[in-house]
Protein backbone atom coordinates (compact mmCIF):
# COMPACT_ATOMS: atom_id res chain seq x y z
CA UNK A 1 0.00 0.00 0.00
CA UNK A 2 3.23 2.25 0.14
CA UNK A 3 2.81 2.72 3.67
CA UNK A 4 5.99 0.74 4.34
CA UNK A 5 9.81 1.48 2.39
CA UNK A 6 10.37 -1.19 0.34
CA UNK A 7 14.17 -0.52 -0.67
CA UNK A 8 15.49 -3.06 1.78
CA UNK A 9 13.20 -5.78 -0.12
CA UNK A 10 14.16 -4.48 -3.33
CA UNK A 11 17.68 -5.16 -2.62
CA UNK A 12 17.43 -8.22 -1.39
CA UNK A 13 15.78 -9.57 -4.14
CA UNK A 14 17.61 -7.59 -6.73
CA UNK A 15 20.55 -10.01 -5.75
CA UNK A 16 19.00 -13.41 -4.99
CA UNK A 17 18.28 -13.02 -8.72
CA UNK A 18 21.91 -11.64 -9.59
CA UNK A 19 22.59 -15.16 -8.27
CA UNK A 20 21.12 -17.01 -10.82
CA UNK A 21 20.22 -14.56 -13.80
CA UNK A 22 17.39 -15.03 -12.89
CA UNK A 23 13.72 -12.11 -12.67
CA UNK A 24 12.64 -9.78 -10.09
CA UNK A 25 8.77 -9.92 -9.97
CA UNK A 26 6.74 -7.09 -8.56
CA UNK A 27 2.89 -7.98 -8.23
CA UNK A 28 0.41 -5.20 -8.81
CA UNK A 29 0.81 -2.28 -5.51
CA UNK A 30 2.27 0.62 -4.35
CA UNK A 31 5.51 0.03 -3.46
CA UNK A 32 7.86 2.69 -1.85
CA UNK A 33 11.70 2.98 -2.27
CA UNK A 34 12.73 5.81 0.36
CA UNK A 35 17.09 4.61 -1.01
CA UNK A 36 18.95 3.81 -4.08
CA UNK A 37 18.48 0.42 -6.40
CA UNK A 38 20.60 -0.71 -8.43
CA UNK A 39 19.33 -3.69 -10.93
CA UNK A 40 22.84 -6.01 -12.00
CA UNK A 41 22.35 -6.49 -16.21
CA UNK A 42 21.54 -9.52 -15.89
CA UNK A 43 18.28 -10.22 -14.35
CA UNK A 44 14.97 -9.38 -16.01
CA UNK A 45 12.37 -7.22 -14.09
CA UNK A 46 8.82 -7.86 -14.19
CA UNK A 47 5.80 -6.01 -13.41
CA UNK A 48 2.57 -6.71 -12.81
CA UNK A 49 -0.48 -4.48 -14.26
CA UNK A 50 -0.68 -1.71 -11.54
CA UNK A 51 2.71 -1.79 -10.42
CA UNK A 52 3.21 1.53 -8.71
CA UNK A 53 7.06 2.74 -7.47
CA UNK A 54 6.82 5.50 -5.20
CA UNK A 55 10.37 7.35 -4.71
CA UNK A 56 10.99 8.71 -0.81
CA UNK A 57 9.31 12.09 -2.18
CA UNK A 58 6.39 10.34 -2.94
CA UNK A 59 5.92 10.87 -6.68
CA UNK A 60 4.53 7.57 -8.06
CA UNK A 61 5.99 6.10 -11.47
CA UNK A 62 3.87 3.40 -13.08
CA UNK A 63 5.55 0.36 -14.20
CA UNK A 64 5.41 1.87 -18.08
CA UNK A 65 6.71 5.21 -16.57
CA UNK A 66 9.72 3.07 -15.02
CA UNK A 67 10.43 1.10 -17.94
CA UNK A 68 10.90 4.44 -19.88
CA UNK A 69 13.49 5.68 -17.40
CA UNK A 70 15.41 3.02 -17.48
CA UNK A 71 15.47 2.65 -21.29
CA UNK A 72 16.29 6.49 -20.88
CA UNK A 73 19.36 5.68 -18.82
CA UNK A 74 20.64 3.00 -20.94
CA UNK A 75 21.00 5.11 -24.37
CA UNK A 76 22.79 7.78 -22.30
Amino acid sequence: DGSADCTDAFLAASADAAESGGAVCIPAGTYRVGGKVKFPGNITLKFGRGAVIETAKGAGLSCEEFVEMVEALYRA
